[in-house]
């Protein structure tokens, strides 16, 4: 048996055994490890494993979910908060994020069976995969999802930014970054701005093992980048000017949610 498989038995052991974690409950919690499929019904779940524990991060999900599963083939970076609850065979983790890291990984392939447990629907996003009919059934149509009010922007206009997150080690826009660019623009058009300033960083993770995974020191570059085509793919206000910088130095790291929030790209509007 290799080393993988016997660590990955020994984890479902502790895990059917009901053992408490060795994470302190309400700590924010973050490790890297391969993402592992447990196979239930009626969508699969995902957890991860570190020190010999399981942790729940979430439901196989679409792009419009809360959580965005990590994928097959690449290391993750799993962050959380450690609660007391377990699920799905591991601990839960609130407001769990699964960064896919860039480089390939051919371990990082397992899946679990289900051995019991079951992934609620209810804890999954809209979606076509949502619901696995039976043979000949026609599956219903997911309702639409309800959209926030806008914000509406009226003089006097003063200076305001808005923060673009990103996963770990990666310039991919995800939905919290795309909102925080399209709230730009929309001030930006209602301000008549004169300057619109993008400002890329990069961020320092503290690990549960007391390293730090800091990100490429040209993440902070491609985050800018890829903010500054889709304003002007969208189109700047009449008379904007765009900068366009980025901060190579990597934001110490703190054990928290901060060093999620320092994986960011600010967007400064000036009237």
């Amino acid at each position: 048996m290799t080393k993988l498989k016997t660590s990955l038995v020994a984890t479902a052991i502790v895990a059917l055994c009901g053992a408490t974690a060795s994470a302190q409950t309400g700590k924010h919690i973050a490790f890297v490890s391969c993402p592992i499929l447990r196979n239930t019904e009626p969508v699969p779940c995902w957890l991860g494993e570190h020190a010999g524990e399981l942790y729940y991060l979430g439901p196989q999900g679409d792009l419009q979910a809360e959580f965005y599963p990590p994928q097959f083939n690449h290391k993750m970076l799993a962050e959380g908060i450690a609660t007391n609850e377990r699920y799905c065979g591991g601990i839960v983790l609130k407001q769990a994020k699964a960064s896919v890291l860039p480089d390939f990984d051919a371990t990082c392939n397992v899946m679990l069976p289900a051995m019991g447990y079951s992934e609620r629907k209810d804890l999954r996003g809209p979606g076509p995969s949502g619901h696995r009919p039976a043979p000949g059934e026609k599956a219903a149509p997911e309702p639409p999802r309800p959209r926030p009010p806008q914000v509406q922007y009226t003089a006097p206009f003063t200076p305001k930014e808005f923060v673009a997150t990103f996963d770990a080690d990666t310039d991919r826009m995800w939905r919290s970054a795309q909102g925080a660019m399209n709230e730009a623009l929309r001030y930006a058009r209602a301000a008549k701005a004169k300057q619109i300033t993008v400002t890329g960083y990069r961020a320092a993770i503290k690990l549960a093992d007391g390293k730090d995974f800091v990100e490429r020191e040209s993440v902070a570059m491609s985050r800018a980048k890829v903010i500054e085509e889709a304003i002007r793919t969208q189109g700047l206000p009449e008379g904007a000017k765009l900068e366009v910088k980025w901060v190579t130095r990597p934001s110490a790291s703190t054990g928290t949610e901060r060093d999620a929030a320092a994986r960011k790209v600010v967007i400064a509007v000036a009237p």
